[in-house]
């Protein structure tokens, strides 16, 4: 008599090729998440080394002043305008503006574009950093590039301390003249 519990080598071929099947396909997936991975993080340090090589803002000056004034008004609103100038090789599409004060931090983006090689006047309004004419302890002031997505840059970064807040001029005193391609 033949024992009828055993697999036939044709099934047992069958199951064999089926598993190998689904463990090199599990295998893929795998490797697949990976790989997407590493080059989503490639890309991300190759725009951020973009900002340090290409990305680069000076400050207008004249007669050793820089062109920057700031406003506060009350709780809710206050400003700061400068003149930047794009001295590097990548467009500016944007900047992220952060501001410090007494009671609070207010962080906003702007898309106000700045190409290379050319000037302009930048004025950024924020609130909610202090009490009535509010102390500003800090600005930072962060270019943005386009690539495959919107990178701020880390460097350059404009940074004012408190001290440096303090030297700048009151917006609604200044009386600075409109010709300022002459002043870089």
């Amino acid at each position: 008599m033949m024992n009828k519990n055993a697999v036939s080598p044709l099934i047992a071929t069958v199951l064999l090729v089926m598993i190998t099947v689904s463990i090199g396909a599990a295998i893929m997936v795998v490797i697949q998440g990976l790989v997407s991975e590493q080059t989503q993080s490639v890309e991300q340090q190759s725009d951020l080394l973009e900002c340090g090589v290409d990305v680069d803002v000076d400050l207008i000056t004249v007669s050793s002043k820089y062109r920057m004034c700031l406003n506060v008004t009350n709780s809710t609103i206050g400003n700061v305008t400068l003149y930047m100038k794009n001295t590097g090789t990548k467009d500016i599409t944007g900047w992220q503006v952060t501001v410090l004060g007494d009671d609070g931090a207010n962080s906003t983006t702007y898309t106000t574009d700045l190409t290379t090689g050319t000037l302009g006047e930048f004025s950024f309004r924020f609130g909610g950093t202090g009490d009535n004419n509010g102390e500003v302890s800090f600005i930072s002031i962060s270019p943005q590039i386009a690539a495959a997505t919107t990178i701020t840059c880390t460097k350059p970064e404009l940074e004012f301390d408190e001290e440096t807040v303090d030297t700048f001029d009151d917006c609604s005193a200044v009386t600075w003249d409109n010709g300022i391609a002459a002043t870089s």
